[in-house]
């Protein structure tokens, strides 16, 4: 450990204690004199964040889908199983850009976990723009501090498949490593397939323990083991061969090293595809959660294909949930979900088939910690090998942390649309300010717009500007809940796939140290 990292913990000690100590003070709310206390006037006390010593932003792009035969080592061999699929194209978006007064911040692209170095990315002024193309594994960004400042950076990585057993769309944010991960999505029943892909960029081995809930309860996942993911490798995990269950939930931990973890989820109904999509990590537990961005249409499936909010009770106790959803008129009621009963360890699927078409944002409250994702479906048109089964596809939304700054890349080859829903859960309004990135590197014109109390705001972020490569979120009075869902157009129908906006990560990495502010006597 370095002396100037000791130093710094130091100094956190010493900052918390001066704290803990005042607010011993505060708290006895009174001054002895001769004898008797008298009371002396309460004192709030400040909430007080620390930032953390900038240092390298690092986040992992997912690589594309694979086949689970794939993972396993088979090759079926026949023509209708179409293990091969009929090709996936692939791409990343990254970008770093400027904060008040500085340069953006220096950005490289790794073509893989064990890469050396990564290529530079010019700067355009107010920021850096880059894509790659054809990437076939796991890409890594990396962003260099300015002047002390941790740099504001995203990416996306997207795959298209337009046919086969992983047709559909698939998009998900570049992720931070991290030494824990709730994995909310998928479904390890026959037909169904969900692969757990640990990556590690970093220099040390890390041994990644998993725990699981499921329909019933927690799930048995010790034939798994520990599993070991060496520095700059990827290993994968058949979730299928270790239990079979429709509505899983993993809770990934991590030591010696930190990772990134997702899901990818991929069906199949018959031989007709029942859609392809990656779960990213939804937020830890707590009393309330919020899933931006559940989009509800006229194509969205029906039955075992409806859209639905899951919502996983990782604790001891019985838990009690309520389930609304917040859209552009405000709050709506889900049937049924108002006192929801999750036993330990349950895991549920509350269904949203046949409300009202729209973007909506699911706020989850309970009196126990929870947490959620939701996923979203599209029938397409069913073909003439199997003229009774429409292909689907789904986008599993994650339930996401409450952010005042976000970035999103959007790769706009790939998508025929991009469509940002903010969620306001608080009980006043909020105003955010949209700033495109646009791919010369330059910002585009902002707008403003009011999130009004409980509701969500949609907005087409392809309308902001010619050529937008990203968008920048600001929220003022209050944080706000973000996601975009990003579109395609395939041959036999639309497919979809849902990125959240990542937070700023001098925000994410800030310490509190003292509570929000409350009265003490």
């Amino acid at each position: 450990m370095s002396t100037e990292t000791t130093g710094g913990r130091r100094v956190l000690r010493r900052v918390a204690t001066v704290l803990t100590g005042g607010a011993l003070l505060a708290a006895s709310a009174g001054v002895a004199v001769g004898g008797d206390l008298w009371p002396v006037e309460a004192q709030p006390v400040a909430e007080t964040v620390v930032p953390v010593a900038a240092t390298t932003l690092l986040q992992v792009c997912p690589g594309p889908p694979r086949l689970a035969t794939e993972v396993a080592g088979q090759d079926l061999g026949y023509d209708e199983f179409d293990p091969e699929g009929s090709g996936t194209t692939t791409l990343v978006e990254v970008v770093s850009v400027a904060r008040d007064g500085l340069a953006p911040a220096p950005l490289r692209l790794w073509p893989g976990l064990d890469a050396d170095a990564g290529d530079d990315v010019p700067s355009g002024g107010q920021a850096r723009v880059e894509q790659a193309a054809d990437t076939r594994e796991a890409t890594v960004l990396e962003a260099e501090p300015v002047d002390g400042v941790v740099a504001l950076a995203a990416g996306t990585s997207v795959a298209l498949t337009e046919a086969g057993d992983l047709r559909g769309l698939v998009a998900t944010a570049c992720q931070s490593p991290a030494t824990s991960a709730w994995l909310v999505g998928g479904s390890t029943e026959p037909g169904d397939s969900t692969q757990l892909v640990l990556s590690n960029a970093g220099d040390t081995p890390a041994s990644v323990t998993l725990s699981g809930w499921g329909s019933t309860g927690a799930l048995d996942l010790s034939t798994a083991g520990t599993v070991l993911v060496p520095p700059g490798g990827q290993r994968v995990v058949l979730l299928e061969a270790l239990v079979a269950d429709p509505r899983p939930a993993l809770h990934v931990e991590s030591s010696g090293g930190s990772v990134t973890a997702v899901l990818q989820d991929s069906r199949l109904r018959g031989l007709v595809p029942g859609g392809t999509d990656v779960v990213a990590p939804s937020v830890a537990p707590e009393e309330a959660v919020v899933v931006p961005g559940i989009h509800l249409g006229a194509t969205s499936g029906q039955d075992l294909d409806a859209p639905a909010v899951r919502i996983v009770n990782p604790g001891e106790e019985t838990a009690t949930a309520a389930l609304v959803l917040l859209g552009a008129e405000g709050e709506l009621a889900v049937p049924g979900a108002d006192e929801l009963v999750l036993d330990p360890g349950a895991v549920v699927d509350v269904s949203l088939a046949g409300l009202p078409e729209g973007a909506w944002s699911a706020v989850v409250t309970a009196d126990r910690p929870l947490t959620a994702s939701a996923v979203v479906t599209t029938v397409g048109r069913a073909g003439e090998d199997d003229p009774g089964t429409a292909p689907v596809d789904r986008a599993w939304v994650p339930a996401t942390a409450a952010l005042s700054t976000g970035l999103v890349a959007l790769p706009g080859e790939l998508v025929t649309a991009a469509t940002l829903v903010v969620a306001n859960p608080a009980t006043t309004a909020v105003d955010v300010e949209l700033v495109p990135v646009l791919r010369d590197g330059t910002r585009g014109t902002p707008v403003t717009r009011t999130v009004e109390p409980r509701s969500s705001l949609r907005e087409d972020v392809t309308a902001l500007g010619e050529d937008v490569a990203a968008v920048e979120l600001h929220a003022a009075q209050e944080p706000v809940h973000a996601s975009v869902m990003l579109t395609a157009r395939g041959p036999d129908g639309a497919l979809m796939s849902a990125v959240p906006l990542t937070e700023d990560p001098a925000t994410a990495r800030a310490v509190t140290l003292a509570p929000a502010p409350a009265s003490l006597g």
